[in-house]
């Protein structure tokens, strides 16, 4: 069962303004922590990292929007989408990673030096993973709509994510 313009209206307004305050919120963490110098270190950094994949998901959000697209072409919903999910993965990795940080450094006790040495494999499985994860299925056409008789097949849940219609 569709839903109602009006229906569609709030979603979409919801979508904008959710978006809009963590985009905000990501860029003030973001500026907050290339202003003070003082303030690094290797827990605002993961919460710096964190707040770019942020930022990159807010962006992807608000992309039809700020552009001023037409909502119904599938190319700009399908890199939006992409944009959304690689922002998505990344954060939820970044997360992860701050909770690996913390557990490492607060429960095993040991220091934080030792542990600054995997931030290499860090950048890697949370900027690497996210990147092949949403790259796959664009190559394999996986982030279409409509199947050939112009059926809906998986697109449903996709569109009210992105906000296409």
């Amino acid at each position: 069962m569709p839903f109602s313009d009006h229906q569609n209206e709030v979603i979409i307004t919801s979508l904008y303004s959710s978006s809009a305050l963590n985009f905000a919120g990501a860029l003030f963490t973001i500026v907050t922590y290339l202003i003070f110098k003082e303030a690094r270190n290797a827990g605002t950094t993961l919460v710096f990292y964190l707040a770019i994949s942020d930022f990159t998901t807010g962006f992807a959000d608000c992309i039809l929007w700020i552009f001023l697209v037409d909502q119904k072409e599938n190319v700009y919903c399908t890199i939006q989408g992409v944009i959304i999910m690689y922002g998505l993965c990344a954060s939820m990795l970044w997360a992860l990673f701050i909770g690996v940080h913390l557990f490492l450094v607060l429960y095993k006790e040991i220091d934080i030096e030792s542990v600054n040495k995997y931030k290499y494999v860090f950048h890697v499985i949370a900027w690497g993973y996210p990147l092949f994860a949403c790259l796959l299925p664009l190559f394999k056409n996986q982030y279409t709509f409509y199947n050939s008789h112009g059926v809906d097949t998986h697109g449903a849940f996709y569109q009210r994510i992105t906000g296409c219609y």
